[in-house]
């Protein structure tokens, strides 16, 4: 028991190390640009928005599925599944997704990576 807790503690300290370093992951990325985000990623921000999961539904048991070749079928809200449905690069995606983290406090990421909304 005791050892969960101290696992459980390392864990949201892990999240918080993650969470500054996305922070300044941001930081950097505005002081390269020039500018907070573009509207590229403001445009593809409201597109994903769109396409989000409720929070409801992001927390149900996902479905596995598989594609044709037998390889699972990325879950509905992860990164993977955004950028297949909007044939983006990945990299994109994150960037849309941390901007609408940042300004929207709808938009949330379950504990397996995969993002939805709230409301």
């Amino acid at each position: 028991h005791e050892q969960l807790t101290e696992l459980n503690t390392q864990q949201e300290q892990l999240a918080q190390h993650l969470d500054g370093i996305k922070g300044q992951l941001t930081d950097v990325r505005e002081a390269v640009t020039g500018e907070a985000v573009g509207p590229e990623t403001e445009a593809l921000a409201d597109d994903i928005f769109e396409m989000l999961p409720s929070k409801k539904e992001a927390h149900t048991e996902p479905v596995i599925s598989e594609t044709a070749d037998g390889v699972p079928a990325p879950e509905q809200g992860s990164i993977e599944w955004l950028s297949e449905r909007l044939d983006v690069p990945r990299y994109q995606i994150q960037a849309a997704l941390d901007h609408l983290q940042e300004t929207t406090y709808a938009v949330r990421e379950t504990d397996d990576a995969r993002y939805y909304k709230e409301g």
